[in-house]
């Protein structure tokens, strides 16, 4: 076997190692984005599961909701469903969940300190 046969077999192996919250979310539309959410969900345990949903939750409220205008804001940007999904979409379009965890866990410190302003 020469080097080059050799790394690529290694490359394939490495590959196929990918852990499922570094496999890249798919939001490239609706049905991409569910199937690559079911996928991943497949493979991880229940507490990633858990710890991957609320990140997406916090994420996805953090993002999609108007950073001015109070609740009539809030109320208007509720009723745009296809404004919504759409960047649904696009906030985790080639995220992974390891991203988002990490992402929701700065909204929460974001959060907090300004709350004790």
């Amino acid at each position: 076997m020469n080097m080059r046969t050799a790394l690529a077999i290694f490359a394939l192996i490495l590959a196929g190692c990918t852990q499922p919250l570094d496999t890249k979310i798919d939001g490239s539309s609706q049905a991409a984005y569910e199937k690559s959410l079911t996928a991943i969900k497949a493979k991880l345990t229940p507490e990633e599961t858990a710890k991957f949903e609320e990140a997406l939750k916090v994420v996805v409220f953090s993002e999609l909701m108007p950073k001015e205008g109070g609740i009539f804001a809030m109320m208007a940007a509720l009723k745009d469903t296809d404004m919504l999904q759409a960047k649904l979409l696009q906030t985790v379009n080639g995220k992974t969940p390891r991203e988002l965890i990490d992402m929701a866990a700065g909204k929460i410190k974001e959060r907090a300190k300004e709350e004790l302003k």
